[in-house]
């Protein structure tokens, strides 16, 4: 009986072992992309551009709505930590609270434009397939987490990390920037191409 104890939890901590190295082996196959695979071609709103939520308009069709997201939910009276503007044909946010006329940085942005796309050429409208074929398996999948208002048109964003090169050892204080390359998929149908350097906020 000892033996068949024995010989059962060698096999668990084996299988155990084997399936955190195949974890860790698909981490480590997933690429990060470049800062420079986030830009955002035909558009001036791109990561870290400063400007204003009205002058964003520009690019982003006519402005509908701003909302500030709270520190503590549902309570107006903390700490404003982020702004949202909605307008017809995407979306901005910028850290703290931001009036429509103030220039501030642009942190994230997503827009359903079709005459925009990434640095590798995919913009909305595109297939399931060429997102996979230009950038592969994502590090995360969000099933409409980033934003709920968007129930309708995205069923679930892929979301890609994109860091430059740095030194093994280098701490996280000293690291590269993380920014995030967000794909909105409707279906098998690309329905939003943006960006997020919020991570900090885990956005």
């Amino acid at each position: 009986m000892k033996k068949t104890l024995v010989a059962g939890l060698a096999l668990a901590l084996s299988l155990m072992a084997g399936s955190a190295f195949a974890e860790q082996a698909y981490q480590k196959d997933i690429q990060l992309f470049s800062q420079q695979d986030i830009v955002i071609t035909n558009s001036v709103v791109n990561n870290g551009a400063t400007m204003t939520i009205n002058d964003a308009a520009k690019d982003l069709g006519a402005l509908v709505e701003v909302r500030y997201v709270h520190k503590v939910p549902d309570d107006k009276d903390s700490e404003i930590i982020m702004t949202h503007a909605f307008y017809t044909q995407g979306e901005l946010w910028m850290r703290g609270e931001v009036a429509p006329d103030q220039a501030a940085p642009i942190e994230r942005m997503v827009t359903k434009r079709t005459d925009v796309a990434t640095s590798k050429g995919l913009a909305v409208g595109d297939s399931f397939e060429k997102l996979i074929e230009l950038y592969g398996e994502p590090q995360f999948i969000h099933w409409n987490r980033l934003n709920q208002d968007d129930n309708l048109e995205v069923d679930r964003w892929f979301v890609y990390q994109c860091q430059e090169p740095y030194e093994k050892g280098t701490p996280k204080a000293e690291r590269p920037e993380v920014t995030k390359l967000l794909i909105g998929i409707k279906g098998l149908e690309v329905t939003r191409v943006g960006y997020s350097g919020m991570w900090r906020l885990g956005l």
